[in-house]
């Protein structure tokens, strides 16, 4: 049995769609409290939190959306 790749812009989207709402989120919790921290620092605290956790889940998401990958 083949497996086929998703199409790019699904892997696109999907992944958008998850790092999009956890950015924002991010930013409303962290960013008040580095408001004083230089842009850079607050660039790399965000992609310290961000980058492991797209790691852990955004696997578990693609799975959670196999069936439209896909199609």
């Amino acid at each position: 049995m083949t497996i086929l790749n998703p199409p790019k812009w699904k892997l696109m989207l999907l992944t958008w769609l998850f790092i999009y709402p956890l950015i924002n989120i991010l930013f409303f919790l962290l960013f008040p409290l580095l408001k004083e921290w230089h842009q850079l620092l607050k660039t790399l605290t965000l992609t310290l939190i961000l980058v492991p956790l797209m790691g852990a889940f955004l696997p578990k998401w693609h799975a959670l959306f196999r069936n439209w990958l896909h199609k």
